[in-house]
């Protein structure tokens, strides 16, 4: 019972880690696009 919780941990916080990595990047990708539009359109 404690090593199916201890598992299912681990796989929630890799998985959590992983979100957050991407969405960092997704984040920085964003503002890129953000500012290049409104370079261009002003």
């Amino acid at each position: 019972m404690e090593r199916d919780f201890y598992n299912i941990f681990k796989r929630v916080t890799t998985f959590v880690l992983l979100l957050t990595k991407n969405l960092h990047h997704y984040t920085y990708y964003i503002n890129i696009t953000k500012n290049f539009l409104q370079n261009n359109i002003v």
